[in-house]
């Protein structure tokens, strides 16, 4: 129990620590969700009324505290109105943080973040769940271990063109957030990659897939300064080209650094639910040649 607000406030607790796990933080009988007993009637309605209690001066008062349960149902077991949907609410956003690791996992747990109040204490519950998943160092909890996904086929061939592969191709594993796959590979020499192919790919049902930043033609391209943006209609379909710039610079013998300009070409495009991007760090003769293997193994669905 707590008698009032503040960084310790039962409501602070629950909302950022609902598993009372955070390493470092004092907590009570875990059994029970942290309670503030307030003798103001009207204090209750500042902020999340299931962790908080108004009462009245006496000799005698009665608190009821809502225990920590492994099924939220339980809670239907409880006779008083008001206290059994405090103890749904608080086992629910309890329970959404028991769902983190996977992006199948996190799917759960966002859903029972909407059912805690379809109000703010729901949208707390959203912002902060995504947090705790990626900030396991800070909680005693569980790691789930990451694995990569595997390279879909033909997604980095050994050469295009002639210009081999850096053996570096690879993909990373689902982001849990939102189930993004990032996968990233180059081609070049030795000492140098000349070109960058870039995978962004989504869940099939992602909402507004087509309204992403990625492919507004105002928005500037990650990967180049100041880009120019044009639209073009190629054989595999339709794709943005960003026209940027970098620099490199090396130290000469007399200490000095010369800086090189280099003109950068970016053609980006969507292929159902991935953003594909094919980077190319200077001009080169065998730039037609890689787009072509891209756009025909990964064909353009932009509109």
């Amino acid at each position: 129990m707590n008698g009032g607000p503040g960084e310790n406030s039962p409501e602070t607790q629950v909302l950022y620590n609902p598993l009372s796990n955070r390493r470092g933080s004092v907590v009570g009988d875990k059994r029970y969700f942290p309670l503030a007993v307030i003798f103001e009637p009207a204090a209750c309605d500042r902020g999340w009324k299931a962790t908080c209690l108004a009462t009245t001066l006496k000799k005698e008062v009665q608190i009821q505290l809502v225990p920590t349960l492994d099924e939220i149902s339980a809670c239907q077991g409880i006779g008083d109105p008001r206290l059994r949907e405090n103890c749904r609410q608080l086992n629910t956003y309890r329970a959404a943080f028991l769902h983190v690791g996977t992006y199948e996992e996190m799917k759960k747990g966002k859903q029972l973040c909407a059912e805690v109040d379809r109000g703010v204490i729901s949208s707390a519950c959203h912002y902060e769940l995504p947090v705790y998943d990626a900030n396991s160092q800070a909680y005693d909890r569980k790691v789930v271990p990451q694995t990569n996904e595997p390279v879909p086929e033909g997604m980095f061939p050994d050469s295009i063109a002639g210009l081999p592969a850096m053996k570096n191709g690879h993909c990373g594993p689902q982001i849990s957030n939102d189930g993004r796959v990032n996968c990233a590979g180059g081609y070049g020499t030795v000492s140098r990659q000349l070109v960058a192919v870039y995978f962004e790919r989504w869940p099939e049902n992602t909402p507004k897939l087509k309204e992403w930043s990625h492919l507004d033609p105002t928005a500037k391209w990650s990967h180049l300064q100041d880009p120019d943006v044009n639209e073009e209609v190629r054989g595999g379909g339709k794709v943005l080209r960003y026209l940027g710039k970098w620099y490199s610079g090396v130290q000469g013998v007399d200490g000095s650094f010369v800086q090189t300009e280099h003109k950068a070409t970016s053609y980006v495009w969507f292929n159902a639910n991935t953003i594909v991007e094919v980077l190319f760090y200077d001009p080169m003769p065998k730039q037609e040649a890689f787009l072509s293997y891209y756009l025909g193994k990964f064909p353009s669905t932009s509109k």
